[in-house]
């Protein structure tokens, strides 16, 4: 099911890869959380962006970790049935033992959103951006993607 078109302007994580001939890639999206009422860090939003191959190839330039990149995008939502013994693969941390004895006949149903590129293009950093960057490009959580309100 396609949706909306959306913008983002973020930091590549060390999270890239190629999947059914495309290349995704996890994008750390800062909240915009100036003004007077905010206080503490910016919290950090994950996506997953998926280019084309028409798109990858014609970069000038290799997707690198690290990178300040401005892409826009149309979302798109996908259901899918999952094992829980493949969930539980992927997720951190000690699995409980009844997760373990059930997994293989437990499923469930998944929905991502995945947003894909219609534009990229690769930012100058300031040095403010620059030490949000290492940050962002050193934090590969693959939580599910998430829309910005």
């Amino acid at each position: 099911m396609a949706f909306a078109e959306a913008t983002f302007e973020g930091f590549v994580t060390r999270k890239i890869w190629v999947y059914d001939d495309q290349l995704r890639f996890r994008l750390a999206v800062p909240s915009r959380n100036d003004g007077p009422a905010a206080k503490g860090p910016r919290e950090t939003h994950f996506c997953t962006i998926v280019m084309p191959r028409s798109m990858s190839k014609s970069l000038p330039v290799r997707l690198e970790p690290g990178m300040l990149v401005r892409v826009v995008t149309q979302s798109i939502s996908r259901e899918y049935i999952e094992t829980l013994e493949r969930f539980l693969k992927y997720a951190e941390g000690d699995l409980p033992e009844l997760a373990k004895s059930n997994a293989k006949a437990v499923t469930l149903r998944r929905i991502r959103t995945e947003f894909i590129a219609r534009t990229l293009v690769i930012r100058e950093r300031s040095v403010d951006e620059q030490a949000a960057g290492e940050v962002s490009a050193t934090d590969d959580r693959d939580r599910e993607s998430q829309s910005l309100a």
